[in-house]
């Protein structure tokens, strides 16, 4: 089967559905969601202005993303992790130089996937689903490493986002916060005001879902569909020939391939062969193998 190079380096969802239909593969964006979710894909996202990241390590504490164990909380008994904790920018923090990132689906971005999904296909929206919800939102560099997306917010914005969220300051959060009061009475109102970086429950709204090059390709050549053997124009005219010649078979015959398919199948009996043949393939491969 014929197949079209693709160009970009990237591309979005909608583009890649176009790239797949010219390849006679049919899918919708809402089914490269759940290929997607069943790993069968890997999704990226284009940040279109620089977002703030925190190195997220050890990638081992997502063990129950892998079934290796328990890791995330009952909802009600849920706390922020201690890597998810607000902290002032520092060396480790970096803006996006790479604009283009892999999402691992183990923290929030499998949860928007999966709303997503929904959307798609006009079900209902989960509003939990089997990620690490604290992590955030995880993204991958192409090397292997792992990050959490990250806000700058005052501190006072935090604990107000957290108290409408949830009802209530997290345990950890309430403790961070006592801390500071009791280390700096005197300067907590100037200190709710400084600003600290706390992951994100959601990506920029500029940013774009998108399909690397490569992972197409390889999801490509996993799902075309085998092409059918074709039978060449040297081959028609040995074809035509044999039968041409043969004394058993008729111009009568020639001209109505269909009737030579019981000739055939009788032949292909007597030398123990299993042959499946075709009344099309066959007029098509006499037809072509025929004197202009």
């Amino acid at each position: 089967m014929k197949t079209y190079p693709i160009r970009q380096e990237w591309l979005t969802l909608e583009e890649a559905a176009d790239v797949l239909k010219q390849h006679d593969i049919a899918l919708l964006p809402a089914d490269l969601f759940r290929h997607a979710l069943h790993k069968n894909l890997t999704l990226s996202v284009w940040f279109q202005s620089p977002a703030l990241l925190r190195p997220l390590t050890p990638t081992c504490q997502f063990a129950c993303i892998n079934n290796e164990g328990e890791f995330c909380r009952p909802l009600r008994r849920q706390k922020i992790m201690p890597f998810s904790r607000p902290e002032r920018p520092g060396p480790q923090m970096r803006e996006t130089c790479c604009t283009l990132w892999d999402l691992p689906l183990i923290g929030l971005e499998r949860l928007l996937i999966q709303q997503k999904m929904a959307h798609s296909l006009v079900c209902p929206c989960p509003q939990r689903g089997h990620c690490c919800r604290e992590a955030g939102i995880v993204v991958c560099h192409p090397e292997g490493r792992y990050y959490q997306l990250c806000d700058r917010k005052s501190l006072r914005e935090i604990a107000l986002e957290l108290i409408e969220q949830r009802g209530r300051l997290p345990t950890p959060f309430h403790q961070f916060m006592a801390r500071l009061y009791r280390r700096h009475p005197a300067s907590l109102p100037a200190r709710l005001r400084m600003p600290f970086c706390y992951p994100s429950a959601s990506l920029p709204e500029d940013t774009l879902l998108v399909i690397r090059k490569t992972q197409l390709e390889a999801f490509l050549k996993q799902h075309l569909p085998e092409g059918k053997p074709r039978v060449t124009t040297a081959l028609s005219r040995l074809l035509w020939l044999a039968c041409k010649k043969n004394p058993q078979l008729d111009d009568e015959l020639l001209a109505h391939p269909y009737k030579l398919l019981n000739i055939f199948e009788i032949w292909a009996q007597e030398e123990g062969l299993r042959v499946s043949l075709n009344g099309d393939t066959l007029k098509s491969a006499l037809s072509r193998g025929a004197p202009d």
